[in-house]
């Protein structure tokens, strides 16, 4: 199942892990207001569901408030692979990680890979042991 918002393209993959990735044409700020319209697409896709969330990264820097939003929901994933392309986006997702540590937010594991086959094998071992 594929699902789009103005910024990201949505795919549930059958192994129930969630690939996200921003559109190659979003070339807008990231606000609040896309942050809780991505949410609320993964919250769609799910519906309820468990899941793994492979997001990859953009070159493009997301605003405090944004980083800060995103940390504050769980749509109910029960890890997130963080999928890094380059020195900028490796960047950003220590950002990300950091900022989640310093408000204490994150309630799940969260790796970054540079490889998709990698995050996605590493999320699917991780929604393996929840079923258990």
């Amino acid at each position: 199942m594929k699902i789009e918002t103005r910024s990201i393209t949505l795919e549930l993959l059958p192994n129930g892990v969630i690939y996200s990735e921003t559109k190659e044409d979003w070339d807008e700020p990231d606000t609040l207001e896309v942050a809780k319209e991505n949410l609320e697409a993964i919250a769609s896709v799910v519906d309820g569901k468990r899941h793994g969330l492979l997001t990859k990264l953009p070159n493009t820097h997301l605003p405090k408030e944004v980083v800060d939003y995103y940390h504050t929901v769980d749509p109910g994933q029960v890890a997130t692979a963080l999928l890094v392309s380059s020195f900028g986006t490796r960047v950003m997702g220590n950002l990300f990680l950091k900022i989640a540590r310093n408000h204490q937010s994150l309630t799940t594991p969260v790796k970054m890979f540079s490889k998709r086959e990698a995050a996605e094998a590493w999320l699917v071992s991780m929604i393996n042991q929840e079923s258990k």
